[in-house]
């Protein structure tokens, strides 16, 4: 997102999230200098239902559409994942070369430095 001067579209599938999340984001944005232009965008409730459900093939396929929508929509804004249940969505989006952040590599670069 500091690439990109802040400018970033977070993407959520479970809309309980959104709010604490992007208070986080925020403050964290403020604490290093960064300037935080990101947009919270929330997929329909009922793809978050899915995965609730058990049905983690159709919440993997929706999220994936959900995801290349968002990032086909504006190319050259970055599209976040906020959550990790999204991990392997946007990893696939990004293996067809998506221009798409994603959580669990940020966390294995935070625990790989510990």
């Amino acid at each position: 997102m500091a690439e990109s001067g802040g400018a970033c579209r977070i993407a959520f599938t479970n809309p309980a999230t959104v709010q604490g999340t992007m208070k986080r984001l925020e403050a964290y944005a403020e604490a290093q200098g960064i300037p935080l232009r990101a947009e919270a965008v929330v997929a329909d409730a009922s793809l978050f239902e899915h995965l609730l459900q058990g049905r983690e093939a159709r919440y993997a396929e929706e999220t994936c559409a959900f995801l290349a929508g968002l990032t086909a929509a504006d190319p050259a804004v970055p599209v976040a994942a906020a959550q990790l249940s999204m991990a392997d969505a946007a990893r696939k989006l990004q293996g067809q070369g998506a221009r798409i952040i994603e959580p669990l590599s940020a966390l294995q670069r935070h625990l790989a430095a510990w």
